[in-house]
């Protein structure tokens, strides 16, 4: 049997994470049943910070993502990291999603095949 309860972490079976949802993507937080008030806090100042852009920005990694591998090449390989450090993140959050996709496309066709 399952077991929850806020009040004795150390009577539970499992523990509840602070999460919030941006379309497919999932943000959790979790203290180990410690301190539910932070992870809440937590929650609240991410959720604040991960806005609704990032639900578009996660369409655009996927579709990168897959149009690597229908290419044939390994989108483990890729320099994903590049795009974030060229400002693809800044980019989709204002609007410039055609723009985020350039950026996309060139750094990792300058990825190591």
């Amino acid at each position: 049997v399952w077991v929850n309860s806020a009040d004795a972490p150390a009577n539970c079976s499992f523990t509840l994470m602070s999460l919030f949802r941006r379309g497919d993507l999932v943000v959790s937080v979790g203290t180990g049943g410690r301190s539910p008030a932070l992870a809440a806090q937590l929650r609240r100042q991410l959720e604040e910070e991960i806005g609704p852009e990032y639900e578009t920005l996660l369409d655009v990694l996927s579709e990168a993502r897959e149009e690597l591998r229908t290419s044939g090449r390994s989108s483990e390989d890729a320099n994903w990291q590049s795009a974030f450090d060229g400002g693809i993140v800044s980019l989709v959050r204002t609007g410039r999603v055609d723009e985020a996709r350039e950026l996309l496309r060139a750094c990792l066709s300058s990825s190591s095949v």
